[in-house]
Formats: structure tokens, sequence, C-alpha cells
């Protein structure tokens, strides 16, 4: 039997009333307790419009159960006062079970903050790439990856912070940091030495390489999976959409208003991801880890 990830709760979650309320509609399910997150597995796809409804129903039992406790209790609507707990619950989360995810959008907002606001082109110019035997004489060898974390516009920085997140937190859920920061550096110190060998321009940055390789890496781990995993899902659309802007980026329409693309870094990283992830496969490296079932 196919076991699938239909959801996640925190590690303290109490789910008793989720587990028997499933156990009455009589739906196969077990629960795994993970990377400091508790799974919910359920044995097929088509049971989730059921499960769904067994956890708005838990939901509901905990809310009463909580108001007979204490009945001046108020449950609280959405946008009331207890949305900015949410927030910092939200934000916490991300941090502890996606550090290295959070320091890579963390290191890409001081890299714009660095060309944007800072605006000192003596510090900027520490972290651009510059040619390999450069980098062996002088000792300089962070430039091989600094250029990744530099962002030259606000649209840069929001477009790149939003798939980094989107991608490379799963990715990281998924695999473990090591693994990750396996990919992230191959991906991304590849696309820098791919943009500037192809182009001969230093004046580049950015982490859409990088957001390229893990969509690549995604696209080899979503090919005939061994395990079924919702969490690694894309939709096809995002795809259709990032390889609508790789054509458009090397026709050179995006230069016409004034943006600056690293048409090569992108490329190169979407194939680097997918060779990293064949790589993996073809030596048999786990990257599912305990999500193996």
């Amino acid at each position: 039997m196919s076991w699938y990830v239909h959801g996640e709760f925190p590690v303290h979650a109490d789910l008793q009333r989720l587990h028997k309320l499933l156990d009455q509609k009589k739906i196969p399910h077990r629960f795994t307790e993970e990377r400091g997150k508790q799974w919910l597995w359920v044995a097929s796809k088509d049971l989730a419009p059921s499960v769904d409804a067994c956890m708005g129903e838990a939901k509901k039992e905990e809310a009463r159960s909580e108001q007979a406790k204490d009945p001046t209790r108020v449950t609280s609507d959405p946008g009331s006062a207890d949305e900015p707990d949410t927030l910092m619950s939200t934000l916490s989360d991300f941090m502890r079970n996606t550090p290295l995810t959070f320091l890579t959008l963390l290191l890409g907002v001081l890299g714009y903050v660095l060309v944007r606001i800072v605006a000192v082109n003596e510090w900027i110019n520490v972290f651009y790439f510059f040619p390999v035997e450069y980098l062996w004489q002088s000792g300089q060898y962070w430039r091989m990856l600094s250029p990744t974390f530099l962002h030259m516009s606000e649209l840069h920085i929001l477009f790149n912070g939003m798939f980094i997140v989107f991608t490379g937190a799963r990715l990281e859920r998924v695999m473990g940091a090591y693994l990750y920061l396996v990919v992230f550096l191959s991906v991304a110190i590849g696309a820098n030495f791919i943009q500037f060998y192809l182009t001969g321009s230093w004046y580049f940055g950015g982490l859409s390489g990088v957001v390229f390789g893990y969509l690549g890496f995604l696209a080899v781990l979503n090919f005939r999976p061994p395990v079924q995993l919702e969490d690694l899902q894309i939709p096809t659309n995002v795809y259709v959409q990032v390889l609508i802007m790789l054509v458009l980026g090397f026709t050179g329409v995006f230069s016409l208003v004034g943006l600056h693309v690293a048409n090569w870094a992108h490329l190169g990283g979407g194939i680097l991801g997918v060779l990293v992830a064949v790589f993996m496969r073809v030596v048999r490296v786990d990257v599912y880890g305990k999500h193996r079932r």
C-alpha cells in the first residue's frame, strides 16, 4: 500500500480527536513524528475530501471543548488581535523547520539592502564574481557564491524571495539540511560560473539561478517517484510560467524595459538542478529520508 502525506501539525499538537474521527469514518491513516512536526498519512489521495472534513470537525470539537472549560473565553474571528500571534508562530515554524531556507532568504534581503540602500560601490564590488585565476591568487573564494545573494531591485528580491520559500522550504523539509545544502551550493556556484564564462560580464546577481535549479531538481523527483509526497508537488502552470520567462529572457524583451536578466544563470541553474537530481538517483541517495514508507 502506498501512503501519501495529507497534512502536517506542530509537534505538540493533540491529534487524538482527529485520530478518533478518522477511525470512525474507517479512513486508513497513520501519524508520524519527524523533523520537528507530526505528519498525517493516508492510503489514497481520493480520501482527501473526507480527511479534510474530519480535520474541520476536530477543530470545531476542540473549540467547543475549550469554550466549555472557560465560558468567558471568546473564540477569535479571522482578522482579530490573534493574527499577529499566528504570524509570529508561522515565522517561528519557518525558521525552526527550514533554517537554511530562512538563511538563504535573509542573505538575499541583505544583498538587496547592500546594493540598493547602502549602495557603496567599494563594498558591493567585493561580492561580484571574478575569474577563477584571480580567485585562486587572491584567496577570495567567496566570490564563487556571493553574487547569488545580490539583488538589484525591489522586484528582483520579491520574485526570488517568494520562489525560494516556495521551492526551497519544500526541499529542506523533505531532504533535511545536509542534502539541501548540497543541492543549493551545486546550483548556486554552478550557475554563477556559467553566467560569467558564457557572457564575460561580472555584473550579475540574484537567487533566480537557484530557483531554476530547485525547479529542475523537483521535476526529476516528481518523475516516477518511489514515494508520493504532496509537499514536493509543483503545479504544472508554475513550470509553464517559468519556461515562458526563460524564453522571453533570451529574446531580449526584458532589456527593452530596463531589466538586466542573467539568462545563462537561469538556464544553467535549471540544467544543473536536473543533473544533480539524476546523479542522486543513479547513486541511490535517499532524498526522501524518513518520509519513505
